[in-house]
């Protein structure tokens, strides 16, 4: 049986600062009116008919709605059903709400669909500042004491 001995080497550690693309929970408390949060989730999501897509495992939240301010654009609107992505056009009209806004912050539940729409934001449409929500409704739906707003109407922090 042959062995083979490596010896142990020094890996250099890349640091990175990616707080311009995340957002937190005081971020979204202190954001401003010239911010928008930007609701990716399905409608009933939003509305708090149901606590979680019925197409996603998990649920982990105790409350359904959205955080107060939120708009919806759900992120499928960035796609055709074969999963390519819409023409600048459709895009543009898709996201008409809020593109003139400074700042936008994306969610979801967990921050994979919210990860989609800045994508879509940042580097299709080109907005400068577009930061995601990472702990998104399940940080929000689960924290004691926080607003949250249900039904169609986005509401105010």
């Amino acid at each position: 049986m042959t062995y083979w001995t490596i010896p142990p080497r020094t890996i250099p550690i890349i640091e990175r600062n990616d707080t311009e693309l995340r957002a937190f929970v005081g971020d979204i408390l202190n954001s401003t009116n010239t911010t928008q949060l930007i609701d990716v989730r399905t409608e009933a999501e939003y509305t708090g008919n149901v606590e979680n897509s019925t197409t996603l495992p998990f649920s982990g939240v105790i409350r359904g709605g959205h955080i107060p301010g939120a708009v919806n654009i759900p992120w499928e609107k960035a796609v055709h059903a074969n999963a390519t992505f819409r023409t600048r056009t459709e895009l543009d009209q898709a996201f008409t709400e809020v593109l003139d806004k400074e700042e936008l912050i994306t969610y979801c539940q967990i921050g994979e669909r919210a990860a989609h729409t800045w994508f879509t934001l940042k580097y299709l449409l080109g907005h400068e500042k577009v930061r995601n929500y990472d702990g998104s409704w399940s940080e929000w739906g689960n924290m004691v004491r926080m607003p949250i707003a249900l039904g169609k109407e986005p509401g105010s922090l």
